[in-house]
């Protein structure tokens, strides 16, 4: 889509969708996530989407010797948004606040602004007969943030984590926001079986677009698959885009008018909440 550097279509948001195999070694993770950064500025995106882990995907000796506090990863990542003139959501980082932990997403605007950072709320575990178990609150504390809206170009858009995506509840925290994101590592088998059909009924449930950001590939010290499909769900719940199984960046159009004619057309959303009706 063509426009003017200094028009602003605010019924539009043109995001970067990224999926990425992390790896334990945080140079070369962010390397990458520079290239894509400068090469998502150059197709005039507006907004960027990380996955969970993006910088690191480690076990957690290696995440909590990496891991930094608000100020350092906001000194290290706020030039590449101002820089670039480009909103970045940075998924699941291991934020540092004393003793403690934290996987959080961090938000910049295309100014460099940290706009919010949102810790994680509900963590994953899985215990399966015969394998061996993932327990994250080995590596991290729950998230004490509570739901998390951020203003991009006028989009409202809601934040979650990977498992917060099984929550309903939480979830609904989000109704009347344009777009939901949901910054992801889901392992193979889980994501064969539930990925999709849990990001879909999201987006069902809240008449939004609703967009996960992946991990994919296998990690070398844990030895864990993710599924990767990193997706995007309109507010009808048809799948525009699935980046499969490979590493891959991928630009959509996201437009206000789709998420106001569904809406009317089942006014779902607005039965459980009028008052969302004269927003």
């Amino acid at each position: 889509m063509s426009r003017m550097m200094n028009e602003v279509n605010t019924d539009d948001l043109r995001v970067c969708l990224v999926q990425m195999s992390s790896s334990p070694d945080f140079e070369e993770n962010l390397a990458h996530a520079k290239s894509i950064i400068e090469q998502a500025s150059q197709n005039r995106d507006e907004l960027i989407i990380f996955p969970e882990c993006a910088l690191l995907w480690a076990k957690t000796d290696i995440t909590h010797q990496n891991a930094k506090t608000r100020e350092q990863w906001t000194d290290l990542l706020s030039p590449l948004s101002k820089t670039y003139k480009i909103a970045i959501v940075w998924g699941g980082l291991a934020e540092r606040q004393e003793n403690k932990v934290f996987n959080s997403s961090f938000i910049f605007d295309a100014d460099g602004h940290l706009l919010d950072v949102y810790r994680k709320t509900h963590l994953f575990q899985i215990f399966t007969p015969g394998k061996k178990a993932i327990d994250e609150t080995e590596t991290y504390e729950h998230g004490d943030t509570g739901p998390c809206v951020v203003k991009i170009n006028d989009w409202s858009i809601g934040i979650s984590i990977c498992y917060d995506l099984r929550f309903p509840e939480f979830l609904r925290n989000y109704a009347g926001c344009d777009l939901m994101i949901n910054s992801a590592a889901f392992t193979k088998a889980t994501g064969k079986a539930h990925w999709e059909v849990l990001m879909r009924a999201r987006a069902v449930e809240n008449q939004s677009y609703v967009i996960g950001s992946a991990q994919c590939g296998r990690n070398e010290l844990s030895g864990i698959s993710a599924y990767g499909h990193s997706i995007v769900i309109d507010p009808w719940g048809e799948v525009l885009g699935d980046l499969g199984e490979s590493i891959a960046s991928q630009s959509f159009v996201l437009n206000k008018q789709i998420i106001q004619q569904t809406r009317e057309t089942v006014p779902a959303l607005y039965t459980s909440f009028p008052h969302l009706r004269d927003q």
